[in-house]
C-alpha cells in the first residue's frame, strides 16, 4: 500500500515487524486454515511515527489500513 496513512504522510522506508503464522494443511500438505499472530502496536508504530500532515486530511482520508479501526 503507498500513500499517507491517517495523515501521516509517506516516508517510503521498509517496515519491518515480527509474528507467528501457523498453518493447518491436508494429506498433500495444501493450506486449509491460516492464522497470523502478531504485535499490531509495532506495525503502526512504524506507521504513525512522523507528525500528521494536516489535520483535515486526518479527517476526511478514506485511505487507510482496513483492518485496524483504532486511532
Amino acid at each position: 500500500m503507498e500513500g499517507p496513512y491517517k495523515g501521516h504522510a509517506p516516508t517510503g522506508e521498509k517496515v519491518e515487524f515480527y509474528g507467528l503464522g501457523v498453518l493447518k494443511v491436508d494429506e498433500s500438505l495444501r493450506a486449509e486454515e491460516v492464522e497470523i499472530y502478531y504485535d499490531p502496536g509495532e506495525l503502526f508504530a512504524d506507521l504513525l511515527k512522523r507528525p500528521i500532515t494536516s489535520e483535515s486530511e486526518h479527517k476526511s482520508s478514506t485511505k487507510g489500513c482496513p483492518f485496524h479501526k483504532g486511532d
